[in-house]
């Protein structure tokens, strides 16, 4: 798979996971096969508005639809769905997913744009969206099939209980640590939830028997990390620091070299947190 297709496919995930009902665990795939290409628009957002149909007609419990449009900005007026070449002329590269009320994701480039002109793009974007948005929901109604029975993998009142209690101080204590590298941070993570399956496996009722959820189960892995998210949201909400100790508004540290290799045409090293990319 090449990283264009990669991205691609982060793109329609990002789109459509969050409408799973909370507690799916079934294996689904949803696969995209472009069979033919105009030359003149790129198939990124019909990819996902095609991932959005297929699943508006399943009968995968899905939440959906969403849809997806994408937009410019040449010479100062938006362009819904621009061509490859009007592109080339546009300071603004934007892919928006979005339903009839909320933003769903945000992808994209600009060129020395304002904030408030993205903050207008991506408006633009979700009201032009609209009319498709009615179009898949009419498509789910008429053509959609009923959605079958499943069995949703949610934690009980019990598990919820015990994985608040012996691991919320650990997690605010371990996000609110800033000497932490991802990394680090991870493996202080996944120790405490090692933890924790130990004294769930320990534990006994009264009379006697195991709780009923297994250590170290899908359920009680996902009701941790459940857990990290829900104090990683509170911390940056409440207290307006990142777990690295960025603020809201603050970047990861962003560095440019370029002309590395003189014996080449041209060489680059953009670093920005962890993340390292070269280009030669």
């Amino acid at each position: 798979m090449s990283e264009r297709e990669i991205l691609v496919s982060r793109f329609i995930d990002r789109s459509i996971r969050p409408f799973f009902p909370k507690g799916f665990s079934y294996d689904t795939q949803v696969i995209c096969s472009m069979l033919a290409v105009d030359g003149r628009h790129d198939p990124e957002v019909l990819a996902i508005n095609g991932a959005t149909a297929a699943l508006c007609l399943s009968d995968i419990p899905w939440n959906g639809p969403v849809g997806a449009v994408r937009v410019g900005l040449i010479d100062g007026k938006f362009c819904l769905n621009p061509t490859a070449r009007e592109l080339s002329g546009s300071s603004l590269d934007l892919i928006v997913t979005s339903t009839e009320r909320n933003i769903v994701m945000v992808e994209g480039v600009g060129r020395e744009v304002a904030e408030d002109t993205f903050c207008e793009a991506v408006l633009f974007a979700h009201e032009e969206v609209q009319p498709l948005l009615a179009t898949l929901k009419q498509l789910k109604e008429e053509r959609g099939k009923a959605p079958r029975t499943v069995n949703l993998q949610t934690p009980s009142p019990e598990l919820e209980e015990f994985i608040s209690s012996e691991c919320r101080e650990g997690i605010r204590s371990i996000l609110s640590d800033f000497s932490h590298k991802k990394l680090s941070r991870d493996s202080a993570l996944r120790t405490l939830l090692s933890t924790a399956s130990e004294k769930l496996s320990l534990r006994r009722d009264s009379d006697g028997s195991r709780p009923p959820s297994p250590p170290n189960s899908s359920l009680v892995t996902s009701t941790f990390w459940s857990l990290c998210g829900q104090q990683l949201q509170s911390l940056a909400l409440d207290g307006g620091l990142r777990c690295d100790g960025r603020g809201l508004d603050g970047l990861r540290p962003i560095s440019c070299e370029v002309d590395l290799l003189p014996t080449l045409h041209g060489s680059a090293l953009f670093k920005r947190g962890r993340l390292r990319c070269s280009v030669l």
